[in-house]
C-alpha cells in the first residue's frame, strides 16, 4: 500500500520536475512504522530558486491528480522545515513532503545500521511506540515524543548500558523483558537530565549548557542531538515529564510482576503496559484503513508494490568503481555552531584555516610561544597522499579559561608563515574533553599508520605537566587494514580515529563529553573584524 502511494506521488513530482528524485525517509524507510504511521518523503533535484513556491505547485498537482483533496492538504511554510502535509484519499494515511532535507535521508542509513547491529532494538521499539501511542504521547506537535527520538533513546541506552554477555546467557529467553525493564528504569530514575544525548561516535552524553539547550525553568526535559545535524530534536516535546512518569509507573509494575507475581491472573507480561481497550481501537482503525484502500485499489494498480528506500549508501561511485566519501562534510566533522567559546564547559577547540604546509611540530612551535603546558591533546589531520595537513586541528586545553585567551591570540588573525593569506579561525569542537577525544581515536586503524598521522597527548598536571605521553593503544581495536583496504588518497582525518604521542607540547585534564571533528577542507575564511594581525611572523619560512 505505502509503496504504491509513494509511486503515484513520485509520478506527480517527476511530472513537475523531470530531474527530481523522491526519497523515502522516516519510519517507513527504516521499517519501524505502525499501521497508521505517516509517510515521510524528501524531494531532491528541483529548481531551488523557486523556494516555497514548490510546495504550492506540488499541492495543486496532488489535488488535481485526486491523491488528496483541498480540505485535507496544508502547506506548512512557517515550520522550521517547510513541508507539505496531506491525507491520502483512500488509505487515510498522512503524508509529509519536504524539499532538499538531506539529513532526514542520512538518518535512515544510521538507524538501519543500528537495527542490524542491535537485534533486540526493533522489538523494544514497537512495544514502547505502541505504549506511547495508547497514552497519546507519540506526536511532537502535541508535546509528545517522536518516533525518531524514541529510536535514538533506545540506541543510546544500548550504547551506554549494554548487557553483559554473562547476563544475557543467564537470562536466556528473557533478555527482551529484562532490557525493556532496564530501559524504563534508566530513563525514569537513573538518567541525568542536565545531560543531552548523542548517538554519534559510539554514543555519549554532554552537558546541555554547552549547546544552550538547558531551560532553567524546565530542566527535566530530554534533549537529543540529531545525528545528521546539531539541533535538539526534542525541543518541542514539552510533555516529556509525563512520558517519564509513565515509564516509571509501568517499570515498577513490570518489576513487581516479575519478582512478586501478579495479584490476579493476566494474559501476558506485556498486558501490564499494552492495554486491550486502546489496542482494540487501533485494530478497528486499521481495518477501516484496509477497507478504504481496497475501494481505491484500481487507482494504484499500475504502481509497484516494491518499496525502494533511498539513503542506504553514504558515498558515490568514483573512477573504476571505487567508492569515495561524499564531498558534503558530515555534521560531526564541523565546528558546532551552537557552542560558545565563552562557555565554562568548553575545553576543546577547532583551529581552522591552517596553512597546509604546517607540520604538527611547526604548528606546535607557534602555539607553544604563548600556550606551552596549557593543553593535553593535539591533533593535526594529515593527508596520506601529499603529506600536507587538511587545514584544521583539534586542541584540548586543561583549563577552560585558557580557551578565551587562545581565541583572542589566534581568532581572526592572518597567518604570515609560508606566505599564506589565510586568516585563522577558532571555534568550539563538537566533541569536548581529553577522555572523549582519546576514546574517539584509539580504536582506529590509524594506530597502524605513521606516528606523524596520530594525535598527541600530554601530561595534564603535576611537575611533568606538558610532557608527551604514549597514546593508549586499545588492545581490542581492529587489526591493521588488509591488502587493498588503504586508499592512497585517504587522510588521517577525524573519521579515521586514532592516536599516539611524540612531540613537544602540553597536556591537560580530561573534561569529558565526546570526540569531535570538524570540516575536512582547508578553505580560506573571511577576515575577521579590524585589520588582521600577523601570526608566526618569526616562524620558519
Amino acid at each position: 500500500m505505502r509503496a504504491k502511494i509513494i509511486g503515484r506521488i513520485t509520478e506527480v513530482v517527476v511530472g513537475l520536475w523531470p530531474e527530481a528524485r523522491v526519497l523515502v525517509c522516516g519510519s517507513v524507510a527504516t521499517g519501524l512504522y505502525l499501521f497508521d504511521s505517516d509517510i515521510d518523503l524528501v524531494v531532491l533535484g528541483t529548481d531551488m530558486t523557486l523556494g516555497p513556491v514548490r510546495l504550492e505547485m506540488l499541492k495543486e498537482a496532488l489535488v488535481q491528480d485526486e491523491i488528496t483533496t483541498d480540505d485535507e492538504v496544508q502547506v506548512r511554510g512557517a515550520s522550521r522545515i517547510p513541508l507539505l502535509q496531506f491525507v491520502e484519499a483512500y488509505s487515510r494515511l498522512t503524508v509529509d513532503i519536504c524539499f532538499d532535507v538531506l539529513g532526514a535521508v542520512e538518518n535512515v542509513s544510521f538507524v538501519r545500521q543500528s537495527l542490524y547491529a542491535i537485534p533486540e532494538l526493533k522489538a523494544l521499539y514497537f512495544v514502547l511506540k505502541t505504549f506511547l501511542k495508547q497514552s497519546n504521547l507519540n506526536q511532537v506537535f502535541s508535546g509528545g515524543l517522536s518516533s525518531h527520538a524514541l529510536i535514538l533513546m533506545l540506541i543510546s541506552f544500548e550504547q551506554l548500558r549494554p548487557m553483559a554477555a554473562s547476563d544475557a546467557a543467564t537470562l536466556s529467553g528473557m533478555v527482551l523483558g529484562a532490557r525493556l525493564t532496564q530501559f524504563l528504569q534508566y530513563y525514569s530514575l537513573d538518567f541525568d537530565y542536565t545531560q543531552a544525548i548523542s548517538v554519534l561516535q559510539g554514543g555519549y552524553l554532554f552537558p546541555k549548557s554547552i549547546r544552550r539547550w538547558l531551560d532553567p525553568s524546565r530542566p527535566e526535559l530530554i534533549s537529543i542531538e540529531d545525528p545528521s545535524a546539531s539541533n535538539d530534536i526534542c525541543r518541542q516535546s514539552y510533555k516529556y515529564p509525563m512520558v517519564r512518569s509513565y515509564f516509571a509507573e509501568v517499570g515498577q509494575t513490570l518489576l513487581k510482576f516479575v519478582y512478586e507475581g501478579a495479584s490476579e491472573p493476566v494474559p501476558s507480561l506485556l498486558s501490564t503496559m499494552i492495554f486491550p481497550g486502546p489496542y482494540a481501537v487501533f485494530h478497528k482503525q486499521r481495518l477501516e484503513s484496509v477497507a478504504g484502500w481496497a475501494a481505491g485499489r484500481k487507482s494504484y494498480a499500475k504502481y509497484s508494490a516494491q518499496l525502494h528506500v533511498g539513503g542506504g549508501r553514504r558515498g558515490v561511485r568514483g573512477g573504476r568503481g571505487a567508492v569515495r566519501a561524499s564531498a558534503r562534510p558530515r555534521a560531526a566533522e564541523q565546528p558546532d555552531p551552537d557552542l560558545s567559546l565563552d562557555s565554562a564547559d568548553i575545553h576543546t577547540v577547532m583551529m581552522r584555516n591552517i596553512p597546509n604546509k604546517h607540520s604538527a611540530a611547526s604548528l606546535l612551535e607557534v602555539i607553544n610561544k604563548s600556550f606551552k603546558g596549557t593543553y593535553d591533546f593535539f591533533y593535526l589531520p594529515i593527508d596520506f597522499k601529499n603529506k600536507c595537513n587538511l587545514g584544521y586541528a583539534f586542541i584540548n586545553f586543561i583549563e577552560s579559561q585558557t580557551v578565551a585567551a587562545f581565541a583572542k591570540a589566534f581568532d581572526g588573525v592572518k597567518w604570515s608563515s609560508f606566505n599564506s593569506f589565510k586568516v585563522c579561525a577558532i571555534s568550539p569542537a563538537r566533541i569536548q574533553g581529553k577522555a572523549a577525544l582519546i576514546a574517539h581515536f584509539q580504536n582506529s586503524s590509524l594506530m597502524y599508520r605513521e606516528k606523524a598521522c596520530r594525535p598527541l597527548i600530554f601530561v595534564s598536571s603535576g611537575p611533568r605537566r606538558g610532557e608527551p605521553l604514549p597514546f593508549p593503544f586499545n588492545t581490542g581495536a581492529a587489526g591493521p587494514p588488509g591488502p587493498g583496504e588503504w586508499n592512497s588518497s585517504q587522510s588521517c582525518g577525524p573519521e579515521a580515529r586514532d592516536s599516539s604521542a611524540s612531540a613537544s607540547g602540553p597536556s591537560g585534564p580530561s573534561t569529558s563529553t565526546h570526540p569531535s571533528p570538524a570540516s575536512h577542507s582547508a578553505a580560506d575564511s573571511a577576515p575577521g573584524s579590524g585589520p588582521p594581525r600577523d601570526i608566526c611572523a618569526d616562524s620558519e619560512p
